[in-house]
């Protein structure tokens, strides 16, 4: 998974392109991809915002969610031996 960009740069391509500059050029000024200008400026149009969104997987729903209970209770039995 990739790293967020943050929202300082995220804002200062958004304002270069409301500006004037295309999207591509924005994110060559910048120095980040220019799939990502065009994405920013897409959710910006749709959203109001640039604002990464939350990344991974949401609590409680893994593949382990089922044993959460059996899995705490293991641990700490094991970490009372150390």
């Amino acid at each position: 998974m990739g790293r967020s960009y943050t929202q300082d740069i995220r804002g200062r391509v958004t304002l270069a392109m409301t500006e004037g500059l295309s999207r591509r050029a924005a994110g060559r000024r910048f120095v980040v991809s220019e799939s990502s200008a065009i994405l920013w400026a897409i959710r910006t149009a749709r959203e109001g915002s640039s604002v990464a969104r939350k990344q991974g997987r949401s609590l409680g729903k893994g593949p382990s969610a089922d044993h959460l209970n059996f899995l705490v209770t293991v641990v700490e039995a094991n970490a009372s031996l150390l």
